[in-house]
C-alpha cells in the first residue's frame, strides 16, 4: 500500500511541444494582456470566481471547524485571462507536470505494479521518445541515477527501465506511520521504516527531556534549544516556531501552568561573535542544548563548526570543572544533525542523526531530525505530527488533484506567467503607463504569525529555482527573487508609485486567534467593551489586506464616489462591484494619484497551527519544485549554498592572517584572482587595528 491513492491527477491534453507552448505563451503576453488593465479584468465576474481556488481538507479534527483547515489563493488581480491560464496549464501537460508529480509520490514504486519496483522484476521497455528526451536532460543535469539505463546486447535500441529518476523523497518524510505504507528505494527497501524508526527516537529524546529525565549536567531541565546552521530547513523551522508561538494549542502548557519551563528556539546562522553573544545572553547554559545542522554543502561544514564551536566553548567555560568531563557535558547539551557521513562519525551515535542518503537535498530537509527534533522539544510530539500530518495532507492534494485546481501548481505557473510578462514588459518599445514590471515577487505578511514566511519561502526558491535554466532561450524566464515585504505592508508608498512594478503576494491568517493573542486579561479590566476594541482593529486588519490588494489592482484612474481621506488611509468601497481607488493627499492638500496595474496574489488560511504550517511549508516546496521543472532547471541540487564566496574567505583568511603576523602582504594580486586594491589596503587598515590584539590571542608569551 502506497502513500497516495493511485489515480494520477490528470491533465489537459497537449498536442504542442514546451517550446511552441513557451512561444504561445509569449506571443500572448505580448499581444493580448500588455493592453488590458486589472479595473476591466475584474468585472468580470465569472473570471474572477475562477482565479479564486480553496482547498478544505478532510483532516478535521473533531469539534474542530472546518474553517480552520481552509487554503485560498487568489488570483483574480493578475494580469491574466482565463485564456492565460489555459495556455500555462498546456505548458504544464508540454513539460509532462503531472508525471513529475506522480514520479515524486512514487519513488521508485512502478506505478502500474505499485508493490514491487520493475528493477527487481528484471523487465525493460524500449524508450519512447519523451523518455529519451527525459532521460537526457536528467543526466544533463546531474539529477538522475542512470544506472537503470543500459543498452540491451542484443538488441540495438536504447532501452530503459521503467522506474523512477527522482533522487528526493521529501513526500515520504510525512507518511504517516501506522498504516502499513510503503514507498521503495532502489533496491526494493522500504524508505519509510527508517523515517518513521528516526520519528520514534526524536519522540522518546524530546519526552525525556520535556519530563526531565534527559537533563543537563547539572541536573537542571532543558529549557532552551540553540540551533546552529544556515539554509532553508533553517529558516523554515523559524517560520514554523514563530508561528506556533502564537497557536492556542501549541502554547496551551504555558498558559494553563503545565509546562514549568518556557522553552524556547535561537537561531545562529553566522559566525559572527556578537551575534553568537547576543543568541545566549539570557539563556542558562546548564538548561540549554545546543543542536547544530552539517545540512549545507561540505565547503560551508567550515563555517558551521566555527560558529558550533563558540558555543562549544560558551557550554565548557560555564559548565566546565568541578570534575566534569567534556565528553560528558557534550553528550548532555549537544545535538548533531548532519549528511555527511564523516562528520556523524566524529560524534557518538546516541547524540548523532544521520539523514538517510535518499532525503539529503538541503532545501527539502525540514522534515527531518533537523526541523523535527528542536520543535519536539519546544512544543511536543504530539504538535509535530499534527505538523507532519498537514504536509501529508497538501502532498495527497499535489498529487491526486488535476492541475487545474491544484493549488502548488496554480501558485507555480502564476510566477512563471510575471516572469514572461515582465520579459515581453522590458522588451517592449512603447510602456502604456511607463512603469516595467519587474521578475520575482515581494512577499507582505499582514500577521504576526507569518512574519517568518517570506525569508523561508525566499531562500526555498534561492535554492530551488536559482540556477541558469539548461534551456538557453528560458534563461531570463524563472527568476528566484522574492523580497520581504515587511509586516502590514509598509512598503506601501513605494509599492504603489515607483516605476518598476513587483508582483506582490499577500499572506493572512483569518482567524488570529485573539483569545490567546491579544492578551484577553488586560482588555478585559477596561470593561465589557475593551474586547470589542479588539475585536474592530482586527476587523480593520483584514480590511487593509483587501484595500492594500486592491489600491495595487486599481490605483486611482476612476474618480467616481471617491471619499476625501488622508496619506496612509484607505478608501471606502464604491457601488461599483470593486474597491474604490485609492487617492494620497500630501500635506498641503494636495492629491497624489497612481496608476494602479499592479498584479497580487493572496494566499489565506483559515488558522495558523502547527496542521497548516506543515500544509504551508509543503505548499512552497511543491511549489518551487513545479516551477523549477517547467523553466528546466533542476529542482533537486547535489550542493548548495556560496560555495564561491567561502573559497574565496578561505583566500582572504589566509591573506589577513599573513598581514597580522608579518605587518604587510607581499603577494602579488591581479585585482580578480587575488585581492583588488580596495580589499587590500582596507584589510591591512583592519589588521594594524588589531594586530597586537590578536597576536597577544595566539602568542600569550610576547
Amino acid at each position: 500500500m502506497t502513500a497516495f491513492s493511485t489515480s494520477s491527477s490528470s491533465s489537459i491534453p497537449c498536442a504542442t511541444s514546451a517550446q511552441q507552448a513557451w512561444a504561445i505563451l509569449h506571443r500572448h503576453a505580448r499581444d493580448d494582456i500588455q493592453p488590458l488593465r486589472l479595473q476591466e479584468l475584474c468585472r468580470d465576474n465569472d473570471r474572477v470566481s475562477s482565479l479564486v481556488s480553496v482547498y478544505n481538507s478532510n483532516s478535521t479534527s473533531e469539534g474542530e471547524e472546518n474553517a480552520s483547515r481552509m487554503l485560498m489563493v487568489d488570483l483574480s488581480r493578475q494580469l491574466l485571462t482565463l485564456e492565460t491560464m489555459n495556455h500555462l496549464l498546456r505548458l504544464a501537460s508540454a513539460r509532462q507536470v503531472p508525471k513529475f508529480i506522480r514520479q515524486l509520490a512514487w519513488g521508485w514504486n512502478d506505478p502500474d505494479h505499485p508493490v514491487v519496483p520493475a528493477r527487481l522484476r528484471g523487465k525493460s521497455e524500449t524508450m519512447t521518445s519523451s523518455d529519451a528526451e527525459t532521460a537526457a536532460f536528467y543526466k544533463k543535469n546531474s539529477f538522475g541515477n542512470t544506472s537503470s539505463k543500459r543498452y540491451q546486447s542484443t538488441h540495438s535500441k536504447l532501452t530503459v527501465e521503467p522506474v523512477c529518476h527522482i533522487p528526493s523523497y521529501h513526500l515520504a518524510l510525512r507518511a504517516p506511520s501506522g498504516q502499513c505504507l510503503e514507498m521503495l528505494d532502489r533496491n526494493g527497501n522500504n524508505v519509510l521504516t527508517a523515517i518513521h524508526s528516526d520519528w520514534d527516537r526524536i519522540r522518546r529524546i524530546s519526552d525525556a527531556m520535556r519530563m526531565g529525565k534527559l537533563a543537563g549536567v547539572t541536573g537542571s531541565m532543558i529549557q532552551d534549544v540553540v540551533v546552529v546552521g544556515r539554509g532553508t530547513a533553517v529558516m523554515a523551522l523559524r517560520f514554523v516556531y514563530l508561528a506556533l508561538c502564537k497557536d492556542q494549542v501549541a502554547t496551551i502548557g504555558r498558559r494553563v501552568g503545565m509546562d514549568r519551563t518556557q522553552r524556547r528556539i535561537k537561531f545562529l546562522t553566522s559566525v559572527d561573535p556578537v551575534r553568537a553573544a547576543a543568541c545566549v545572553a539570557d539563556s542558562n547554559p546548564a538548561s540549554t542544548v545546543v543542536i547544530s545542522l552539517a545540512l549545507v554543502a561540505a565547503d560551508e561544514e567550515d563555517t558551521n563548526n566555527m560558529a558550533t564551536q563558540i558555543l562549544q566553548n560558551w557550554l565548557l567555560t560555564n559548565l566546565g570543572g568541578h570534575g566534569r568531563r567534556t565528553e560528558n557535558i557534550f553528550s548532555k547539551h549537544m545535538l548533531f544533525v548532519t549528511a555527511n557521513e564523516d562528520v556523524a562519525a566524529k560524534h557518538k551515535p546516541e547524540s548523532t542523526f544521520l539523514l538517510p542518503t535518499h532525503s539529503r537535498r538541503e532545501p527539502f530537509t525540514t522534515f527531518t531530525a533537523a526541523g523535527l527534533l528542536p520543535l519536539s522539544i519546544v512544543f511536543g510530539w504530539p504538535i509535530v505530527e499534527a505538523f507532519l500530518a498537514g504536509a501529508h495532507d497538501l502532498d495527497s492534494h499535489f498529487v491526486e488533484t488535476n492541475p487545474r485546481h491544484n493549488l502548488p501548481v496554480l501558485l507555480a505557473l502564476t510566477d512563471i506567467w510575471n516572469d514572461c510578462l515582465a520579459t515581453c514588459d522590458n522588451n517592449r518599445n512603447n510602456s502604456y503607463n511607463s512603469t516595467t514590471l519587474t521578475s520575482g515577487r515581494i512577499v507582505t505578511p499582514f500577521t504576526e504569525a507569518f512574519a517568518a514566511y517570506p525569508a523561508f519561502v525566499s531562500e526555498m526558491e534561492a535554492q530551488t529555482c536559482g540556477r541558469k535554466s539548461t534551456n538557453p532561450m528560458l534563461s531570463q524566464t524563472c527568476s528566484s527573487t522574492v523580497i520581504d515585504g515587511g509586516l502590514h505592508g509598509v512598503y506601501d508608498r513605494s509599492l504603489y508609485q515607483s516605476s518598476s512594478v513587483i508582483p506582490s503576494e499577500l499572506v493572512m491568517t483569518l482567524d488570529s486567534q485573539l483569545a490567546v493573542n491579544a492578551d484577553p486579561k488586560s482588555s478585559s479590566q477596561g470593561g465589557g467593551g475593551s474586547m470589542q476594541k479588539v475585536y474592530q482593529a482586527q476587523d480593520a486588519l483584514i480590511c487593509s489586506l483587501f484595500a492594500h490588494a486592491d489600491g495595487l489592482a486599481f490605483g486611482s484612474m476612476d474618480y467616481t464616489n471617491i471619499a476625501t481621506f488622508q496619506i496612509g488611509e484607505t478608501s471606502p468601497r464604491s457601488d461599483l462591484g470593486m474597491a474604490a481607488p485609492y487617492h494620497l493627499f500630501a500635506d498641503d492638500g494636495r492629491r497624489e494619484s497612481y496608476t494602479g496595474n499592479r498584479p497580487s496574489t493572496l494566499l489565506l488560511c483559515g488558522k495558523l497551527d502547527a496542521f497548516t504550517c506543515g500544509q504551508l511549508v509543503a505548499m512552497a516546496e511543491h511549489r518551487a519544485v513545479v516551477k523549477a521543472w517547467v523553466c528546466e532547471i533542476d529542482p533537486f541540487p547535489r550542493d548548495v549554498g556560496t560555495s564561491l564566496r567561502t573559497k574565496r574567505t578561505e583566500i582572504l583568511r589566509h591573506r589577513l592572517e599573513n598581514m597580522m603576523v608579518q605587518g604587510n602582504d607581499d603577494e602579488d594580486d591581479d585585482g580578480v584572482s587575488g585581492m583588488n586594491l580596495s580589499t587590500k589596503t582596507i584589510l591591512q587598515h583592519y589588521a594594524n587595528m588589531f594586530r597586537h590584539e590578536r597576536v597577544y590571542t595566539a602568542h600569550p608569551g610576547r
